[in-house]
């Protein structure tokens, strides 16, 4: 059974859970472990810390970007970003706070010849589409993490 079917089986199972310090514990029925889950500690984030900030991806959800292609983010003040998408060129607006963050608006441009490449067009695509579902952030030796609503972890270093 692959990965994901062993997981949601171990959900559907648990009858019941138990809290032991920074642990959480789903047990199933007759009281054995199915899965166990640690606290994820939170940062405290300013949001002060990202403008003037650039940014170069390295894994976009533990993938490498496309062999030659580039990928940046630079937040250019407290609610401005642009960079590039690995083809062409983007602005954004962004609002954080804590360690939260959103990219309500996101506007393309440059030019499209570059969208030829099958690979190039998918990761600008996935790039993008995860800025959109942004919702976390952590800014942590040199590097700034970005986390999805749908689990997906951009790593960023300094280019």
């Amino acid at each position: 059974m692959d990965q994901e079917g062993a997981y949601l089986a171990a959900l559907q199972e648990a009858a019941a859970y138990r809290v032991a310090g920074d642990l959480l514990d789903l047990v199933g029925a007759e009281g054995g472990s199915l899965l166990t889950f640690a606290r994820q500690e939170r940062f405290a984030m300013n949001p002060g810390d990202l403008p003037d900030t650039e940014w170069q991806l390295v894994s976009l959800d533990g993938a490498r970007p496309v062999e030659g292609s580039r990928i940046t983010l630079a937040f250019r003040d407290s609610s401005h970003a642009s960079g590039q998408a690995g083809c062409r060129e983007y602005t954004a607006t962004y609002e954080a706070s804590g360690d939260r963050i959103r990219f309500p608006f996101l506007s393309m441009s440059g030019d499209d010849a570059c969208l030829a490449d099958e690979a190039l067009y998918r990761q600008e695509g996935q790039y993008t589409d995860a800025l959109s579902w942004a919702t976390n952030y952590l800014l942590d030796e040199g590097r700034l993490e970005i986390r999805t609503a749908r689990g997906e972890l951009l790593i960023f270093e300094p280019p």
